[in-house]
């Protein structure tokens, strides 16, 4: 019986790392599209983002299904469904992920003076470093370093990554970008998700009471 209540639990705590990582990349990608076109208008043009979107499927969205696998803290006291919990949980991942892809957008067109295949890709890898990250993110109510993920989710999200990864520098389906490029972002992805990891546990705390 002990071990059936601790299944349970673990079941849950899966399923909600899966579901509020799904809408946080749905609202960021939806946000983003409606929001680019109609802050920039016509200069607002991936013209690859079809192929981008099939890419993410691959590299992103089969990649959360180890979510299943993960290693996961059940929890002391019987779990329900607290939908504030959930909608602020992605709801500020939402909005910080959202930020954070205009502000590669913004890199890669302003600052960085990419030519627009370059960008189309540049901002591919942006949703793809962002998904992957927020998936540790979400999958750990404490800070991401307290817990480690099991060894299939640490493989496909590896395997994910580094597809991509070499799929931008080598110019495999999408136009190649400098290696030192996707090196500078990884290293912001990074930065960025420690800096949200910082606001998640707060918040956490505040609305599971």
């Amino acid at each position: 019986m002990i071990a059936a209540v601790k299944t349970g639990r673990s079941v849950y705590q899966r399923l909600f790392s899966y579901i509020s990582n799904k809408m946080v990349k749905t609202v960021q990608i939806g946000l983003f599209l409606a929001l680019g076109l109609l802050i920039f208008g016509k200069a607002f043009d991936i013209k690859a983002l079809p192929l981008i979107i099939l890419l993410l499927i691959f590299t992103n969205d089969f990649v959360t299904m180890s979510l299943s696998t993960d290693n996961v803290r059940y929890s002391t006291k019987p779990d329900k469904w607290n939908i504030k919990e959930l909608m602020a949980v992605s709801g500020a991942f939402s909005l910080g992920w959202l930020a954070y892809i205009f502000g590669v957008y913004a890199a890669g067109w302003k600052l960085l003076g990419l030519p627009a295949p370059a960008l189309d890709t540049f901002i591919f890898l942006g949703l793809v470093f962002s998904g992957h990250a927020n998936i540790f993110l979400v999958r750990e109510k404490s800070y991401l370093w307290n817990s480690m993920p099991s060894a299939p989710l640490l493989i496909t999200e590896s395997g994910g990554i580094a597809l991509s990864v070499l799929m931008a520098a080598y110019g495999w389906l999408i136009a190649p970008v400098p290696v030192t490029l996707i090196l500078y972002l990884a290293v912001f992805t990074l930065i960025y998700t420690v800096l949200l990891d910082l606001i998640k546990v707060p918040v956490l705390k505040r609305y599971a009471r």
